[in-house]
């Protein structure tokens, strides 16, 4: 994306009908961002989701994408013309944030255990970059096709991966919500990921509070939908409520646009 191109995002977070507590949190770098390229600044976003059935699991959300906050502001990363290094960046600001959470949950016995899926998109001004752990996630639609651009954290994703289940069948199954990384409960490694950025590329990241309740194709038909860029996550979450919103919903929207 060069200089000309601007960022239209939008974001939302429902409590879900199913919830008392909302364990999800989001992160927009700069919600007045429209020039990106110009002055290599990097545009920041990510979903948190607390792990369910784990104490403190919104603090630890929280925890997680106010650290990011941080780390964004201190500016501390590479230069935008230095991708590949600021990838690596963002892969120890990860570390780091696990390393945080985990020491809070052992001097905080109340929450211990506590932890969160974290999947952060970078936007330069010629690359998205991807880090991610957990099973949130970030999709990517381009030309009408709809992607999953991170990997699930989870015991049915593994089985997905070597290919002794599909898709459809890990969907449906009894094990699915199994994690088996998560930030601040144990981290083996930090998925990342770098693919050139088009314009109008339209980014979808989403906790499993949505791609748990709608099925990809309708995901799709509503971004694609036509409403305008901002009723995007507005109409992501009624769908998400329209199938009994089990869950937390917590979705964030950029699209690359002209």
């Amino acid at each position: 994306m060069q200089p000309g191109y601007t960022l239209q995002v939008c974001a939302q977070t429902d409590i879900g009908l199913k919830r008392t507590c909302n364990e999800d949190s989001y992160f927009i770098s700069d919600r007045n961002l429209a020039q990106i390229g110009i002055d290599n600044k990097h545009a920041v976003f990510a979903v948190a989701d607390g792990m369910g059935g784990h104490a403190g699991g919104d603090v630890a959300s929280q925890m997680a994408v106010r650290e990011l906050a941080g780390c964004h502001k201190n500016g501390n990363g590479p230069s935008e013309s230095e991708e590949a290094a600021y990838l690596k960046y963002m892969e120890k600001v990860i570390f780091s944030i696990h390393r945080r959470i985990a020491d809070y949950g052992q001097t905080h016995p109340d929450v211990e255990g506590l932890g969160t899926t974290l999947s952060v998109l970078v936007l330069t001004g010629r690359k998205a970059l991807m880090a991610h752990v957990g099973d949130s996630r970030i999709y990517r639609l381009r030309e009408g096709r709809l992607e999953q651009m991170t990997r699930d954290h989870t015991l049915v994703g593994q089985f997905v991966e070597a290919g002794v289940m599909t898709v459809e069948e890990a969907g449906a199954h009894p094990l699915r919500h199994v994690m088996m990384q998560a930030v601040g409960h144990g981290i083996e490694h930090v998925f990342t990921r770098m693919e050139d950025l088009h314009a109008q590329d339209l980014f979808l990241l989403c906790s499993d509070g949505l791609h748990e309740a709608v099925p990809q194709s309708e995901i799709m038909e509503t971004m694609l939908a036509g409403a305008g860029h901002g009723h995007i996550c507005r109409d992501l979450v009624a769908k998400a409520l329209q199938h009994g919103g089990p869950d937390n919903i917590t979705v964030v929207a950029v699209r690359a646009a002209c």
